[in-house]
């Protein structure tokens, strides 16, 4: 259920509709404990897009920090990532060393 909530929200977000692409993919947080880096990464961009910056970084953040660590060589995760650095003006994106993650 929880991907089929992540292409629901992602056909939102490519159609502009920013709160049900947040609607969506808050359901997709539900459902798999947490959510995915794909989701988080379009929840980032669509809160974005309604001005809500905090709460876009925050989930920017999420997104970037699992991807980091769990599939940094992940083609797909690496496109999405690079959409929403761009719309955030994120500029410093490289993955955190150990001694900052402490």
């Amino acid at each position: 259920m929880g991907s089929l909530r992540v292409t629901l929200g992602t056909a939102r977000y490519r159609t502009g509709d920013w709160k049900g692409t947040i609607a969506a993919l808050e359901k997709v947080t539900e459902f798999q404990m947490g959510g995915c880096a794909e989701g988080w990464l379009f929840l980032a961009m669509a809160h974005w897009q309604l001005g809500n910056q905090a709460e876009a970084r925050r989930w920017y953040d999420k997104a970037v920090e699992w991807i980091d660590k769990n599939a940094p060589g992940n083609a797909e995760l690496r496109r999405f990532r690079a959409e929403a650095e761009e719309l955030l003006g994120a500029t410093n994106t490289a993955p955190k060393g150990k001694e900052e993650a402490k």
